[in-house]
Parts: C-alpha cells; sequence; structure tokens
C-alpha cells in the first residue's frame, strides 16, 4: 500500500457538545458517523487505485474519491463545530495517483504504438490496424497513433477510415502541437475538398 497507509482523515470535535446539540439542523454525532464513513470509503477507494493496474479503473476510484472528499468537506462546512483533519494529505494522495496513472497510460500508449510499427514492418497491416485503432478508442493524443492509421488507410484506399481518422485527430491531438495538428487539418481538407469536386463533376 506504501503512501496509502499515511493516509488519515478524521473529523475532530473543535467544541464540547451536549446529546441534544444541533448546528444547521445537524445532529453532531450522526454527522460524525457520517464522516466516519467517508473517511472509510476515501481511505479504501485510494488503496484500490493505487494497487490497480488497469488504467481505465483507477481513474475511476479517483474520481470517486474526489467526489467523496467533496461531500466530505461540504459536510464540515456545514457544520461548524466540525474541523477537518488530513484532508490536504488525501488530496495529495489523490495527486500522486493521478500522475502515476497517467505515467502508466503513456507507458501503454508507447507499447502498443511500438507494437503498431513493428507489424506494419511485418508486412501485417491489418493487425498494425487493430493496434492503432485500439489507442484510437481510447482517445489517445499521441499524433504518431493517427498518423500511422490515415497514413494506412489512404495506402488502402480507405477513404473514409481515413477522414474518420483525420477528425479524430483533430479532436484528441493538442492544437499546441501545431506542426501535427496542421498536417491532419491541411489532409482533412484536401481530401474533403476532393470528394466536394468528384461529386460536382459527376453532377454536371
Amino acid at each position: 500500500m506504501g503512501f496509502i497507509e499515511d493516509v488519515k482523515l478524521t473529523l475532530l470535535l473543535t467544541r464540547n457538545y451536549g446529546d441534544q446539540m444541533y448546528e444547521k439542523s445537524f445532529h453532531l454525532p450522526s454527522v460524525k458517523q457520517t464522516a466516519r464513513e467517508l473517511v472509510s470509503g476515501i481511505t479504501t477507494t485510494l488503496a484500490a487505485a493505487s494497487e490497480s493496474t488497469d488504467i481505465p479503473t483507477r481513474k475511476l476510484q479517483v474520481a470517486s474519491t474526489r467526489a467523496e472528499l467533496a461531500e466530505l468537506k461540504r459536510l464540515a462546512e456545514s457544520c461548524s463545530a466540525l474541523q477537518q483533519a488530513g484532508l490536504e494529505e488525501a488530496e495529495l494522495q489523490v495527486l500522486r495517483i493521478e500522475r502515476e496513472t497517467e505515467f502508466l497510460e503513456q507507458q501503454m500508449i508507447a507499447r502498443r504504438n511500438q507494437e503498431g510499427r513493428d507489424l506494419e514492418k511485418q508486412g501485417l497491416i491489418k493487425e498494425a490496424i487493430a493496434a492503432y485503432e485500439n489507442l484510437v478508442a481510447k482517445m489517445a493524443d499521441t499524433p504518431f497513433t493517427y498518423r500511422r492509421l490515415a497514413i494506412l488507410y489512404r495506402k488502402l484506399k480507405s477513404f473514409d477510415n481515413e477522414i474518420r481518422i483525420l477528425r479524430a485527430a483533430l479532436s484528441n491531438v493538442s492544437k499546441s502541437n501545431r506542426k501535427h495538428y496542421d498536417w491532419f487539418k491541411a489532409r482533412l481538407l484536401k481530401i474533403e475538398s476532393s470528394a466536394l469536386a468528384n461529386e460536382e463533376i459527376q453532377a454536371a
């Protein structure tokens, strides 16, 4: 579990209260129990996210943790008799898991791109396309993936698929990656212009 074991979330009472004491319609013992349940859920989910090797699962668990942390904060803010302790530490753990997940995702994308390239070199084009398409389905942002797919579909004269991939590239590849983004945009414009010209010639 590593750093997950260091996550300690508690809600501390900042003043004494009686059994009948209410704060903004909240019964303090009930609030405390709810808080404990949230703490338990957060700790369990963080541990599961840290141990999982499945990227989508890690992302879902992190999202769930963020929602539980937000609820815990809302609960404490609604009842001024409670003070949050350890929430900042938990948020740091969430950030660390997000960074780890991003690193694992980039490693997976790199492996899959290399797999696709190796398959191309072996002449296994359909298999290479499948490897790249798997990344497109995951909305990878690596220009290499889309460029290779666009080129392969062009060679196969599968223009509908090439157009689909170019459009996906424009959606998923960062605009800040100007060189590649402009290549996808120019290629798509060229294909669509050519298709429009053909339609006009056939209609004449």
